[in-house]
Formats: structure tokens, C-alpha cells, sequence
């Protein structure tokens, strides 16, 4: 018996070690298919008892691969050792943390600054830690491919967001089971409203645009869900009081793996200030085309493009015959005065010049030339714009003005050398 007893102690210790052996084992080879990083540290103390360091005791092959010390070649060094110079110390004071209180550490995106083909790189992980005894286990994931992914993502939203405010586009789609839209930002500014949380789209389509317009929208969301055409339709609504605003919406189908349309995407185009522009234009035609004033615009090279009903007039064209493509040159007599006037005109972007212009009849008048240079929004000349004025009733005027004068002169001098005659007379009696 007094033989027995440590005999079975010997077999129960030799069980208990090849059975955390074989635990030891079965964990290897857990860890070892992990694809993340896995390993266990145990602190480095100083003599106060403070940790400054932790001791890689084991790591698999994920950990020592990340480290770039394969084959256990990392076991025994400090973390400080293995770790880069900006990473380690936060990592030190992280894993302290948790071994001091138990609270598990979660860290993402932790940053650290490595050395890649001989140029520094930020990388980012997310880290976990816990503490098992006296020992801290951590693993750590790389999520930089994330990371730069997601701020690429941030970086193009930024650039799809300021390319549709700059071309005033913005997007839309359509839900066909849900009866939902989305819309992008640039198309709540275009509206100049925002719809409601859980708003329907015939109720916001009704409050941005009114019954009339909002039905011709409805109406277009329907077609391309009944036909699968592409469509475009022009909107017209209220922005604010007293602004009337336009846009161009495009409806584009889509379609499952089965051909059926299951939504609709598409573009919201602000074409308000193109639509003023254009009325802006109308108004001004019209106002041109009825003045009393001969006005005509030419291209650079001089040739017409546009004479309004007073211009016609003045130069003696029938209703009936164009002038477009007639050189403004040919209409006037001295030549070399049109040139400089033309000069002075391109140089200092207006010149004024009377002139003597022929009509289609070849018959002359006296004219006062007014012309100004049109200039696209890069400073390039385009057009001249020239007004026209007759001075023929004027130089009448003039004429008649002087005529009347020397009459009115030459009666004064006949009355004042009858009065010296007289006083002659009277001085001789």
C-alpha cells in the first residue's frame, strides 16, 4: 500500500499531462485555421510591479506571418521588440488596462504605421484582447483594405454630390413593390422641398410640383412601368413665390434576371436658368424686332446674321429677300472709315463712327453707327452687335437751320447798312 500510492499519483499526474498535451494540441490546432492573427502575451513587470512590456509567448502561424518572424521565431520577444515604434506603446498600455481590470479590449481601426517596399504606410486593425489568468490573448484583424475602401466610397459620394450640384443633376429611383422613391440631395435642392418621413411620392410629387404636373409625372412612372421605354418630360412648378422653375426628368426601367421592370431610376436636370434665358431672349427679340431703332448683328468676319424690320428699312431690303450672310461692308460707301471703324470696334470693344451708307438701290444717306462686341463667357469675341441711326432728316435740319440763319444774317446786315445810309444822309443835310 505505502508502494501503491505513489504509483498512483505518478499515473495520475503522467494522465493529467498528456491530457494538456492533447489540450494543448487540439488549441495549436484551432489556432492554427484561424485566418486572423492569434496570440498570447504575459506582462513584464518592473520592480514596482508596474507592466512595461509583455512577453510573446506563443502566436499562430497567421500572428508570426504578420510579424514576419515565421516558425516561432517572435516567442520570447518583447512586444515592444516586435511591434512598430508608434504601435507598440499604445498597445502596451491597452493590454495593461485589461489585464489590471478584465475589461475586454476593443479597438477598431487601430492605426499603425509601417514600413512597406521601404516607404512608411499607415495601416489600420481591429483589436481585441481579454484577459485568461495572468496572460493577455489578442488578435487583431487588418482592415485596411476596408478603411481605404470606405474612404474612397466617402471620397466619391463627395465627388458624385459636387458634380451634381455643379451640373445641377440630380438622381431619383423608384421602388415598384414598395411603392417607394429615394431621391439624392441635389434633387431635394432642385425641388426646393423635402419629402416627409414616410411620405408617399403621389403626396410629395402633389406638394412639390401641384395636381397638374405631379399627375403628368405619375402618368410617366406608369408608362415606363407598363411599356419599359425610356422617357424624358420637362416639369414646370412654383419654387417660391414669385420663382417659376424648370426641370428636365428622365425615367430609366429596370429590370430583374426574369425581364421584369421591378424599379425605375433616373435624373432630375435644373433647367430653370436655361428656360429664363431662352424667355429672356423671346423678350428681347421681340422688343428688337419692333424697334424703331435699325439694329443687326454680324459675325467676326463681318458678314450679317440678323437685321431687325427697322434695318431692313433703312438699307432697302424688300420683305422678302434674307440678309444673312451679307457683308456689312458692302453697304457703305468710304470703305476705309468702315475698316477703322471696325478696328476700333474689335480693339476697345465699342466704337461710334458717322458714316455715308448705300442702300440696295444704291442710293446714299448719312448714317450714325453704333457698335459694341459681344463676348463669350471665356472673353472671345463672337459677334458684333450694331445700331444704326439716319441722319438724313437731321442734316435737313441742319441745313435748313443754317440756311434760315445766313438769311436772318444777310437781312441784318441789308437793315444795317440802310440805317448807316441814312444817318450818312442826315449828316450831310
Amino acid at each position: 500500500e505505502g508502494m501503491l500510492l505513489p504509483a498512483l499519483a505518478t499515473t495520475e499526474s503522467r494522465l493529467a499531462e498528456e491530457a494538456l498535451h492533447r489540450s494543448e494540441l487540439r488549441f495549436r490546432e484551432v489556432t492554427e485555421t484561424l485566418f486572423d492573427p492569434l496570440v498570447i502575451l504575459s506582462p513584464i513587470r518592473n520592480e514596482t510591479g508596474d507592466v512595461v512590456d509583455f512577453r510573446y509567448d506563443y502566436g499562430n502561424t497567421a500572428a508570426d506571418a504578420a510579424l514576419r518572424r515565421t516558425g516561432g521565431q517572435a516567442d520570447g520577444h518583447r512586444l515592444l521588440e516586435l511591434m512598430p515604434p508608434d504601435a507598440g506603446p499604445g498597445l502596451v498600455e491597452a493590454y495593461a488596462r485589461t489585464l489590471a481590470t478584465g475589461e475586454p479590449l476593443v479597438r477598431d481601426q487601430y492605426p499603425v504605421r509601417e514600413l512597406g517596399d521601404g516607404q512608411p504606410a499607415t495601416r489600420w486593425y481591429d483589436v481585441r484582447a481579454q484577459r485568461v489568468g495572468d496572460s493577455v490573448v489578442s488578435t487583431w484583424r487588418d482592415v485596411t483594405g476596408r478603411v481605404r475602401g470606405e474612404a474612397a466610397l466617402r471620397a466619391s459620394e463627395h465627388d458624385l454630390r459636387e458634380a451634381q450640384r455643379v451640373g445641377r443633376t440630380g438622381n431619383w429611383s423608384y421602388d415598384a413593390a414598395t411603392a417607394r422613391a429615394s431621391w439624392s440631395e441635389e434633387v431635394r435642392r432642385i425641388a426646393g422641398t423635402e419629402p416627409d418621413s414616410g411620405e408617399a411620392l403621389e403626396a410629395y410629387l402633389d406638394r412639390w410640383l401641384g395636381e397638374e404636373e405631379s399627375a403628368r409625372a405619375q402618368a410617366a412612372i406608369a408608362a415606363t412601368l407598363a411599356d419599359g421605354l425610356e422617357r424624358d418630360i420637362e416639369i414646370q412648378w412654383q419654387r417660391s413665390p414669385g420663382e417659376t422653375a424648370w426641370a428636365l426628368g428622365r425615367f430609366v426601367p429596370d429590370r430583374d434576371a426574369d425581364g421584369r421592370i421591378t424599379a425605375i431610376h433616373g435624373t432630375i436636370t435644373d433647367i430653370t436658368e436655361l428656360r429664363t434665358a431662352e424667355q429672356l431672349a423671346r423678350n428681347l427679340k421681340a422688343a428688337i424686332d419692333g424697334s424703331a431703332v435699325s439694329f443687326a448683328l454680324a459675325d467676326m468676319t463681318g458678314r450679317n446674321i440678323y437685321a431687325n424690320d427697322a434695318a431692313r428699312r433703312l438699307f432697302g431690303f424688300d420683305p422678302t429677300r434674307p440678309t444673312e450672310g451679307q457683308r456689312h461692308l458692302d453697304f457703305i460707301v468710304d470703305q476705309q472709315a468702315f475698316l477703322r471703324y471696325q478696328r476700333d470696334a474689335r480693339e476697345h470693344g465699342y466704337a461710334q463712327a458717322e458714316l455715308t451708307a448705300r442702300r440696295v438701290d444704291g442710293t446714299t444717306f448719312q448714317m450714325l453707327g453704333t457698335s459694341t462686341v459681344i463676348r463669350d463667357t471665356a472673353g472671345r469675341p463672337i459677334l458684333v452687335a450694331s445700331s444704326h441711326l439716319d441722319l438724313t432728316d437731321l442734316r435737313r435740319a441742319e441745313a435748313a437751320e443754317h440756311e434760315a440763319e445766313e438769311h436772318a444774317r444777310r437781312t441784318v446786315l441789308g437793315i444795317n447798312g440802310i440805317v448807316r445810309y441814312q444817318e450818312i444822309g442826315r449828316a450831310h443835310v
